[in-house]
């Protein structure tokens, strides 16, 4: 550049010499900009050529492999989506099919082939199972009505948890679930029911239990532990789940309502679908849902020892007595009189572990 603007100045004091010049460095400048649009032209499609080369050799290394499997005796139905990522992984190449590389390939797109194949058998009898619980579900409501119960209503479980009861489960999955629900057939079962109903109601209260004790231990895991394996081997009792230390909550953070079980599973956090159907929910997926924080157990019991009240002292006392609770620590957030529960919600302690709750009751 800097030679051409040199040459044109020493040019400039000869018209037609400068003219010349001029003229030739256009020239030559339009046919370098025209071999640059050939050779991006060439470079495009070059690189369209080989993409179209790419996408035809996948498309027959494709159907070489479907080919291949269909002489096998598999049939189209038996493959995965293309949108099956790993079966997509082993046919979407711009290989061709080599017959090395085909046995590299055929035990694995075999195990994928079974594997798609017990996912679509699975899903049949899934579709036959959820048809076999909507013939039940009439039969279960009358059940439920009809049955003299005398144990606590938590302990009866939901639909879809009764539809895992052992015998129920056996009746329903009987022949994977071909053969439909009728009367004569929960008459043969419906007599085993009733100790089934009993495990599922012992499993809820160990649950329960257990998520009490392991606050209470503040969540030492060595304690916590050595209780479970002690609670297994003795009688629990359900007054447990009544006591003002046994306050639950559900876990969302920023929510501050504190309940007894069962009420916490009306919570809107627990069950946030409760006006809609939620058969999906079954007990465990509801039981991961409930905390029994250990700032809640530790204020509860410092509250009661404070009152002089014993620790098994239930939340029903509280309401009965209309006692109103101040505390002392001095925080202006706490100077207003409070129910036994609202001292307890998780948003609004104080978290000053070494010092005692100290109360003023307010009749």
């Amino acid at each position: 550049m800097e030679m051409i603007i040199k040459r044109y100045q020493e040019l400039e004091t000869d018209p037609t010499a400068l003219k010349h010049f001029v003229d030739h460095q256009q020239n030559l400048s339009s046919q370098m900009m025209e071999t640059a649009t050939h050779l991006a032209e060439w470079a495009r499609m070059s690189k369209s050529q080989k993409a179209a080369e790419s996408w035809e050799r996948m498309q027959n290394r494709e159907a070489s492999i479907e080919a291949k499997l269909l002489e096998l005796g598999w049939v189209r139905d038996d493959f995965p989506s293309e949108w099956d990522s790993k079966w997509h992984a082993l046919i979407k190449q711009p290989r061709e099919l080599t017959p090395h590389l085909w046995k590299i390939l055929r035990p694995k797109l075999e195990a994928l082939l079974e594997e798609h194949k017990h996912a679509q058998a699975e899903a049949v009898i899934r579709i036959r199972r959820d048809q076999r619980e909507r013939e039940f579900e009439p039969i279960w409501d009358e059940f439920v009505v009809s049955h003299s119960w005398d144990s606590q209503p938590w302990s009866l479980p939901r639909f879809v948890d009764a539809c895992e009861l052992p015998a129920i489960n056996r009746m329903l999955a009987e022949d994977e679930s071909r053969i439909p629900v009728t009367a004569e057939r929960w008459q043969a079962v419906v007599g085993f029911v009733p100790n089934d109903l009993n495990r599922f109601a012992d499993q809820v209260m160990r649950d329960i239990v257990k998520l009490l004790k392991v606050a209470a231990s503040e969540t030492n895991t060595v304690k916590a532990e050595a209780a479970t394996a002690e609670d297994a081997h003795e009688d629990m009792d359900s007054s447990i789940f009544k006591r003002a230390s046994s306050l639950l909550s559900c876990g969302v953070t920023g929510c501050q309502n504190l309940y007894t079980f069962p009420e916490i599973l009306e919570e809107e956090h627990v069950t946030p679908y409760r006006y809609r159907n939620f058969r999906d929910r079954k007990w465990p997926d509801l039981l991961s849902r409930l905390k029994h924080e250990p700032e809640v157990f530790r204020c509860a019991s410092l509250v009661l020892k404070t009152l002089g009240w014993p620790e098994d002292t239930h939340l029903a006392a509280f309401d009965e007595c209309n006692i109103k609770l101040i505390c002392l620590c001095g925080n202006p957030k706490f100077q207003q009189p409070m129910d036994f529960r609202s001292l307890c919600e998780r948003g609004e302690i104080h978290l000053i572990l070494e010092t005692l709750y100290s109360t003023t009751t307010m009749i």
